[in-house]
């Protein structure tokens, strides 16, 4: 081989490596998009149940205010870092309990739940009972439009947040107890 076919060959190959390059860059990036597993939001939590309930006020003269309740299963073996309630009154953390279902009693339409303080970590297939609370100073995320009402939202370790959105309530009446 001379040097004028040395130099063809070289620029032929250059080619031929970019054209290679191009079309594994295409063909990975088809494979991701394609050919790998997407995640649906909110397959880890399965929702159960959303309660609402009128509080009545203490005192005379008070406003009443509603109460949410949501029940629901962690399908997860990733442990949950928060949960948090984006209703017509804001972004409320929520306090989050183990739920356990008190037989088939139903009271107003509503399965009875029994629930205590969780003792260690959330594992799979938990039943969870999820409270809003106020008072929360945990400003609402950038990521979260502000349009979007009536939805849960959580993380999981190095997750962005995942809507559940929450599309009706059963309605207890103010003396039914959770």
């Amino acid at each position: 081989m001379n040097v004028t076919t040395e130099v063809i060959y070289l620029k032929e190959m250059t080619k031929t490596n970019r054209r290679l390059h191009i079309t594994m860059a295409v063909l990975l990036l088809s494979m991701a998009a394609w050919g790998a597993p997407v995640k649906k939001k909110a397959a880890d939590v399965k929702l159960l149940a959303a309660y609402s309930q009128q509080i009545l006020p203490g005192i005379p003269g008070g406003t009443a205010e509603t109460a949410y309740h949501f029940v629901a299963v962690w399908q997860n073996a990733k442990m949950p870092e928060s949960f948090f309630w984006r209703g017509e009154n804001g972004w409320l953390t929520c306090e989050t309990l183990k739920a356990t279902a008190k037989g088939v009693k139903k009271t107003a339409g509503a399965m009875q739940y029994t629930t205590k303080e969780l003792t260690g970590d959330i594992k799979k297939w938990d039943t969870l009972m999820l409270n809003p609370i106020k008072g929360g100073k945990f400003p609402v995320p950038a990521a979260i439009s502000p349009a979007v009402k009536n939805t849960l939202y959580y993380k999981t370790n190095g997750s962005k947040w995942i809507a559940v959105p929450v599309k009706g309530f059963t309605a207890l009446s103010p003396e039914a107890r959770q």
